[in-house]
């Protein structure tokens, strides 16, 4: 991509998004696109931070709260397609002024990303969690080889689901420390958690 090209689409991009309701100075997200044609995230100002560059093209933009913190995350829609539909929605949480990455969900056309993300985010329960691990458990307790499905999709997916819903929980319980403290250590530790987080979302995927 041309050097003119990816800097007018950046221009556009942060454009669209400044003007999300959910947006709130200083912690405005901004996408950036680089030389390669990846995009980030930063906000317009008081951060250095940036979320992991993704390789794709950025087909939309919408706002969601997702994670029910009362703070809107910003949705980005691009053109990574998969088994199970033909975009993938990246959740951005610049709830503490900084962005980071919070959750990946494939999703079937960009129309459904609310809808379909919403109710995936929503199944990363403990009760799942739980069940999953069962599964692994029974089924790496048999004699012989594994079989393909079980080596190549059930432990791939419910590993990377027990991951994300361990880190989803870990940002819960220091986001509440952090409202009832507010000091500069629990705002410390739920960064911490954030960042585990953005971890395990940039791992989460669901084999097919």
């Amino acid at each position: 991509m041309p050097l003119a090209a990816i800097s007018t689409a950046a221009l556009l991009l942060a454009s669209s998004i400044s003007g999300l309701e959910a947006c709130d100075v200083p912690s405005c997200p901004s996408v950036q696109v680089d030389s390669e044609g990846m995009y980030y995230v930063g906000v317009e100002t008081g951060s250095e931070r940036l979320t992991p560059a993704i390789d794709a093209t950025v087909l939309a933009q919408l706002a969601q709260d997702i994670d029910g913190d009362g703070t809107p995350e910003l949705v980005i829609i691009d053109d990574r397609a998969s088994a199970f539909g033909s975009v993938t929605a990246v959740y951005v949480d610049t709830s503490t002024g900084e962005p980071y990455l919070a959750f990946q969900c494939q999703a079937s056309i960009a129309d459904a990303v609310e809808t379909e993300c919403l109710e995936w985010y929503q199944s990363l329960t403990a009760q799942r969690a739980i069940e999953g691990a069962d599964i692994i458990y029974s089924s790496t307790r048999q004699d012989g080889e594994l079989d393909w499905e079980t080596r190549n999709l059930a432990i791939p997916n419910w590993t990377s689901s027990i991951a994300l819903t361990i880190a989803n929980l870990n940002v819960d319980l220091h986001r509440e420390q952090h409202a009832h403290s507010g000091s500069a250590e629990t705002l410390a530790s739920l960064k911490a958690a954030l960042d585990l987080r953005e971890l395990r979302a940039l791992q989460f995927s669901i084999a097919d």
